[in-house]
């Protein structure tokens, strides 16, 4: 019986999965060739934003209300894992580096890191010009701190300490102190200053890069502890 069902949820895991494809293949088939009036207008508008990006410019400035409620909802996401998952060090040996493969890890990590921290800060800095940004430079920093986990060179504890939280918390309180501060300066909420505003952005940027990273990591530690005690249960 539980094959069946286990076969049963697989064909309908695929078969909703098959369906998601051909539903975002017939939006992008159908997707208008020319630019729309809200990307034309956005673009035309850019400068006022403080920054050469137009993707930049809406995430931050047009539309800063979605970011930041996608900052808060990846902070909540967070805070979820920590207070259901468990990141004890002897639940979790599943994906831990062999003790005779960390002879190559070792060097790996010294290429790799300088690295992956260079093409981070470089997203972050070319996310006011072209593509890039916080997220973008966030996944890498949290792909940094995964690959120090890996080869144990961060330990993962019960509860995370006072650094793990505070940058954790650093995105979406620099968004909403700066956002806040706005309003001493006779504008609205997440309207910023126009003589600081490239600056602005470019903090609340990199605290949400900071956070994005920090995020993944937890997520990361919390969810092999998770599936590993499912599987001894």
């Amino acid at each position: 019986m539980t094959n069946e069902r286990n076969i049963a949820t697989k064909i309908i895991v695929k078969f909703m999965f098959f369906l998601m494809a051909l539903t975002l293949v017939g939006i992008a088939w159908t997707a208008p060739a020319e630019n729309s009036y809200i990307s034309q207008a956005a673009t035309h508008r850019v400068k006022e934003a403080g920054v050469e990006s137009p993707v930049t410019a809406v995430l931050i400035h047009f539309r800063g209300y979605d970011t930041l409620l996608e900052v808060t909802v990846m902070f909540l996401v967070a805070i979820g894992a920590m207070a259901v998952g468990t990141s004890k060090e002897d639940h979790q040996p599943s994906l831990l580096i062999a003790p005779d493969e960390k002879l190559l890890a070792k060097p790996m990590i010294r290429i790799l890191l300088p690295v992956m921290l260079t093409v981070s800060i470089y997203y972050l800095w070319a996310g006011a010009k072209k593509a890039g940004g916080a997220f973008q430079a966030g996944t890498i920093l949290g792909a940094m701190g995964i690959m120090l986990f890996l080869a144990q060179k961060l330990y993962a504890r019960e509860k995370e300490s006072v650094l793990w939280r505070i940058l954790l918390v650093s995105g979406p309180f620099t968004f909403l102190t700066v956002s806040f501060i706005s309003i001493f300066f006779d504008n609205a909420f997440l309207e910023y200053p126009q003589s600081i505003n490239s600056q602005l952005i470019f903090i609340i940027e990199t605290m949400v890069k900071i956070s994005t990273g920090a995020i993944f990591c937890i997520l990361f530690t919390r969810a092999r502890s998770l599936s590993f005690l499912e599987k001894t249960q």
